[in-house]
């Protein structure tokens, strides 16, 4: 009896925190749309990351922009130096260079922060995307041949919004590399979001280095026997 009792307290408490969480952050409630979609386009070592957010709210958003907190695994990298002239409505920021000659095995995960230039003002809808290139780091035969990357981290900032409708009651973060209006950046956990995406790296097979050899070294070897007979002949 005693047990059941403890249960149902529990269970009771875990509902009422459930519904003070939830009466405290309406204002993301109120969020009728949260999607993320991201896709990895192009072949080669070269491609783009390409994210799209949609957010549609029953009240206006009176003044905010969106950040997108992305871990870069160590498969990939990006170009430090020119990645912000392909991103017209956006600014990337790091605290790490990418070293574009280092290896995957000598490489490790990163996160970047990608923050939009654009602000939306008195809007249901916050409509938001970003084309990001990306590119493959060398992977040694050994290697799985595989990088997966995962949606970003949606958060944003919204500095009119935060003191009317009490936004620090809502899921709340700051960052090291983007200062926001506001107190703070707010959370926003997506109702849809896409798959993380796995790009396949082609590699070297070692199992396959003697019949290279092989062959390489017979084919040297015929050459040179044609040639010393072309040149005996001639003469």
């Amino acid at each position: 009896m005693g047990s059941l009792s403890s249960g149902l307290s529990i269970g009771v408490i875990y509902s009422l925190l459930l519904l003070i969480s939830t009466e405290e952050c309406s204002w993301i409630q109120k969020m009728t749309k949260r999607d993320v979609k991201m896709v990895v386009a192009g072949e080669g070592l070269h491609r783009n990351l390409i994210v799209s957010t949609q957010l549609e709210s029953t009240e206006r958003f009176i003044e905010c922009r969106i950040l997108y907190n992305l871990k870069v695994p160590k498969g990939m990298y990006v170009d430090s130096d020119s990645v912000n002239s392909s991103l017209p409505l956006h600014s990337l920021h790091s605290r790490h260079y990418f070293d574009v000659e280092a290896p995957e095995k000598d490489s490790k995960e990163v996160q970047v922060s990608i923050v939009s230039t654009k602000i939306t003002r008195k809007q249901f809808i916050i409509s938001d995307h970003f084309t990001l290139p990306i590119h493959i780091r060398y992977h040694s035969p050994d290697s799985i041949g595989q990088s997966t990357i995962s949606p970003p981290r949606i958060l944003i900032d919204c500095p009119a919004d935060y003191g009317i409708h009490s936004l620090d009651k809502c899921h709340t973060a700051t960052s090291k590399s983007v200062q926001s209006l506001a107190a703070k950046w707010v959370i926003v956990d997506p109702l849809s979001v896409s798959a993380p995406v796995t790009v396949s790296i082609p590699t070297g097979n070692r199992s396959m280095l003697p019949t290279v050899v092989t062959v390489t070294s017979s084919v040297v070897v015929l050459s040179l026997i044609f040639l010393a007979r072309t040149l005996f002949f001639s003469k």
